[in-house]
């Protein structure tokens, strides 16, 4: 369980290198997309699919990382997880509001950077995660002989209507939390003003004087 202080910084470093390969991943999406590198249609559209997929699967690690203080987050069953839906089905039910909340970005009382979730839309759920990893698995097999599909054949448009709700995950991702409890949660920034890096903190909210 990673309940002392070194278990916990070596548990926020994974997580932030977790957070580092969201980053390249959705770079070379964005790179690919605006054709910055160029591939023919049709990989370049199963490229996509992969990279997200592989989002998906490193947003669930990067939940049982961060909630490691759970006994049967270290089993070995856990340990061998490889499937999201699997991750994050046993997160659910061992803690309920397992998955990263959605913060604003800006300043809050004082100057000090905003801590309230973000409201200002639908926030983005564990279900649709599993439904976006789902649908990108279909474009990551080569397919049957009866549906076959040759590489010089037109591309989808699949991808870009299933840009908005990757761009969903990105903007949840920015700015986020994940809660252990209401008084102890980790904030994650995957870049600020200040610095590229990812920036992850544990935050313990103060006891109100007496």
């Amino acid at each position: 369980m990673a309940t002392s202080e070194q278990e916990i910084e070596a548990a926020q470093l994974k997580y932030a290198d977790l957070m580092e390969e969201i980053k390249t991943r959705i770079r070379y999406i964005n790179a690919v997309v605006s054709n910055d590198i160029s591939l023919p249609a049709r990989i370049a559209e199963e490229f996509c699919f992969l990279q997200v997929r592989m989002v998906c699967e490193t947003v669930a690690l990067g939940c049982l990382i961060a909630h490691g203080d759970i006994e049967y987050a270290n089993s070995k069953a856990m340990l061998r997880a490889y499937e999201a839906k699997v991750i994050l089905s046993k997160l659910e039910a061992l803690r309920p509001n397992f998955f990263p909340r959605r913060l604003k970005d800006g300043q809050g009382r004082g100057g000090v950077r905003s801590m309230e979730g973000d409201d200002s839309q639908e926030p983005f759920t564990k279900d649709e995660l599993l439904e976006l990893h789902g649908r990108c698995g279909n474009y990551t097999h080569r397919g049957r002989l009866g549906s076959l599909t040759l590489m010089h054949s037109q591309s989808t448009n699949d991808f870009i209507e299933m840009a908005p709700t990757m761009q969903r995950l990105v903007d949840l991702l920015s700015y986020h939390a994940i809660f252990f409890t209401t008084d102890r949660f980790w904030l994650c920034h995957l870049h600020t003003k200040e610095s590229q890096a990812v920036q992850v903190y544990e935050m313990i909210r103060a006891k109100s004087p007496r």
